[in-house]
């Protein structure tokens, strides 16, 4: 007598398509890039989920009033130059194709609660950790450049800021650049 097997169990995954997400969100010109993880907490700090996708490409300015979401240089803007009508125009810090950062506040939710592209940030890894902020706690992205450098970028209310110094990461000794 034949065994019938039963049919695969279906598995839903985690996050949607990013990447149809991204097309939806921010328009169809960044692209995601899968050297990079998404990562998810509540960066704003009302109690909801937020995500953080690395994305290659893109005219950040271009899309920014017909997709509602607002540019950002953090990096920039911690050393005076944060328009990034300006800083949109400097090339890529490591010379490979521009990355962004795209957040999306309240990411599961029909209409998201906010949307923005981080531009110029230089970093080969990235995580989520926690930091205390004004009597509450958020979710931080910590970045670190190949040289070694660290930060932190945390949203403060209105923006997304860049602070160096606080990343507690470890890179390999010869660290893999993301392709």
């Amino acid at each position: 007598m034949a065994q019938q097997s039963a049919p695969p169990a279906q598995t839903k995954s985690a996050t949607p398509d990013l990447q149809s997400m991204i097309d939806v969100q921010f328009g169809i010109g960044f692209k995601v890039d899968p050297s990079f993880t998404p990562q998810i907490g509540d960066f704003d700090g009302d109690g909801e989920q937020d995500i953080a996708i690395v994305a290659i490409g893109g005219k950040p300015l271009g899309g920014e009033s017909g997709y509602n979401y607002k540019v950002i240089d953090p990096y920039n803007g911690y050393f005076g130059w944060g328009d990034p009508k300006i800083t949109s125009q400097f090339g890529s810090v490591d010379g490979g194709p521009a990355r962004r950062i795209l957040v999306i506040h309240s990411w599961q939710k029909p209409t998201p609660k906010a949307k923005f592209v981080l531009i110029n940030i230089p970093f080969e890894k990235w995580d989520t950790t926690k930091k205390a902020l004004k009597k509450r706690t958020i979710s931080v992205l910590e970045i670190q450049e190949t040289t070694g450098m660290g930060a932190i970028l945390m949203f403060d209310g209105k923006k997304y800021r860049w602070e160096p110094g606080d990343a507690d990461m470890s890179l390999p000794e010869n660290p893999v650049t993301p392709k």
